[in-house]
C-alpha cells in the first residue's frame, strides 16, 4: 500500500467492509478486488483547486476470475474495486452478483473538508459525497456504466447472500479506459441508456427521457438528484434504475421515493404520462437563500417543461427558463416542492364574493376556499362515497 503514495501518512490507508472503515497495514499488500482509500501525500493543500496524483505500476496484470470479499448481511455497504488493467462494465457485474442493490457509489469529493469545530486542526469529509451511479447515469449528468482500471467504489448488499463477490474477463471493456471518476466528471459526456430488453438479449437499446437537478446553498455547497424514464421502471424502487444517497445527513437533495425514501437516482416507466407529480426532500444545515435550477436534459425530456411547485409560497415556477431562488430555516423538508410536467389551469373567479357565498376552487395542487367576508370555524371535505377525506379548523 505504501508504494501507491509513499507521502502519505502511514495511518491514512483504509478499506471498507460491513459497514465498517478499516485502518490498513500501509506496509501490507493490496489485495485484487478489494478497495482501498488513501489520502493524498503531507505535502498536498487540503482545500483549494484539486489536483490528480498519478501512480505508476510494474508487476503482472490480473486477468481472469477474482473475488472480493464482502459482508453477505443485507443493506451493508462494502468497498471493492476494479481489478484489472483494463476499465470494467457493472452492468454484467451487479447482474452476476444478484444480490446487489444494481448501482454503484463513488466518492464525489464535492464538498472540501470541514474542521471539526472552529480552530481545529483536524478536518472531517462529508458523508454524502458518495455519487450512485447506475443504467440511468449519475446526478452529476449522462455516464456510460464503465468503471476504469484503479477505480474503487462501493457497493451495496439488497438482500443476505455470498461473503463474495464475483469478477470475471467477460465484465471487462477495452474500448475506454479514461474515465477514472475522481478526473473526469464531465456531466455533458454522451451516454447510451440500456433497456430491458439489452438487459436480457444484449442485443438493444434504447432512449430514455432525463433531467437533472441541482441545489446549490449559499455556503457553496451543490447537491444533485437525476431523474428518468425507460422500459423496465416502474414507480416503485427498481434494481438497476433507482438509488438511494449513501447518507442524508445535513445537506442533501433527492426526490422521493413510492415509501417516501429519498432517492438521488429516481427511474420512472414508459410510457410517459405529464398528469403526474414527483415529490422532493432537501437538508440543510445553513440558512438563508437556496436556489434549486434544471441543469441538464436530454432524450424526449428535452420536449417537456419542468415546473417546481414550492407549496410554502403557493408558487408554481418553470425550472425550464429559470432557477427558482427561495428563503429557507435549517433542517429536513419533505413537503414543500413538487415537480410537476402540466401547469393546472385556474379558472377566473370573482373576487367581489358576497358574503353568504362560498367559492371553492383547484389552485396548485390544493383545494382553495373563498368565503366572501365570513370567517369559517370548519371545512370537511367529502368524497362522493361520503367518506371524509379532509378537515380544517378555525380557518
Amino acid at each position: 500500500l505504501i508504494n501507491v503514495s509513499p507521502g502519505t501518512l502511514l495511518d491514512k490507508f483504509y478499506s471498507f467492509r460491513n459497514n465498517e472503515w478499516f485502518q490498513e497495514d500501509a506496509s501490507g499488500l493490496m489485495q485484487p478486488g478489494e478497495g482501498y482509500i488513501i489520502r493524498a501525500p503531507q505535502s498536498f493543500e487540503v482545500v483549494g483547486t484539486k489536483v490528480p496524483f498519478a501512480v505508476g505500476f510494474s508487476g503482472k496484470p490480473n486477468n481472469g476470475p477474482i473475488e472480493s470479499t464482502i459482508s453477505p448481511v443485507a443493506e451493508h455497504y462494502n468497498l471493492v474495486g476494479n481489478p484489472y488493467p483494463s476499465a470494467v462494465d457493472i452492468l454484467p457485474f451487479v447482474q452476476a452478483n444478484t444480490f446487489l442493490d444494481g448501482s454503484i457509489y463513488l466518492w464525489d469529493h464535492i464538498t472540501a473538508p470541514s474542521p471539526l469545530y472552529p480552530g481545529a486542526t483536524t478536518f472531517a469529509y462529508n458523508n454524502n459525497d458518495y455519487v450512485a451511479k447506475n443504467v440511468l447515469g449519475t446526478p452529476n449528468g449522462p455516464d456510460d456504466f464503465y468503471v476504469a482500471a484503479g477505480q474503487s467504489f462501493m457497493i451495496k448488499t439488497a438482500v443476505a447472500g455470498s461473503p463474495i463477490a464475483n469478477w470475471t474477463n467477460n465484465m471487462r471493456v477495452g474500448s475506454t479506459n479514461v474515465d477514472f471518476h475522481k478526473v473526469q466528471n464531465d456531466k455533458n459526456a454522451t451516454h447510451q441508456i440500456v433497456s430491458e430488453e439489452s438487459i436480457s438479449t444484449g442485443t438493444s437499446t434504447q432512449s430514455a427521457g432525463r433531467f437533472w437537478l441541482e441545489l446549490h446553498a449559499n455556503n457553496g455547497s451543490v447537491k444533485r438528484l437525476l431523474v428518468g424514464y425507460i422500459n423496465g421502471a416502474t414507480d416503485g424502487i427498481d434494481r438497476l434504475y433507482d438509488a438511494a444517497p449513501m447518507d442524508v445527513g445535513t445537506s442533501a437533495f433527492y426526490a422521493l421515493g413510492s415509501n417516501n425514501e429519498p432517492l438521488s437516482i429516481i427511474g420512472k416507466g414508459l410510457p410517459f404520462d405529464d398528469e403526474q407529480i414527483i415529490p422532493l426532500g432537501f437538508a440543510t444545515a445553513v440558512s438563508g437563500n437556496h436556489t434549486i435550477s434544471k441543469f441538464l436534459e436530454d432524450g424526449f425530456m428535452s420536449n417537456y417543461v419542468v415546473y417546481l411547485n414550492d407549496r410554502l409560497t403557493n408558487t408554481l415556477h418553470n425550472l425550464s427558463e429559470a432557477s427558482y431562488t427561495f428563503a429557507t430555516a435549517t433542517g429536513t423538508f419533505n413537503d414543500r416542492f413538487i415537480i410537476a410536467f402540466k401547469p393546472k389551469t385556474v379558472k377566473s373567479i370573482n373576487v367581489d364574493v358576497r358574503a353568504n357565498k362560498v367559492v371553492v376552487f383547484d389552485k396548485l395542487e390544493a383545494v382553495q376556499l373563498h368565503s366572501g367576508q365570513e370567517l369559517m370555524s370548519q371545512v370537511i371535505v367529502y368524497d362522493l362515497s361520503g367518506r371524509i377525506i379532509a378537515m380544517a379548523s378555525n380557518c
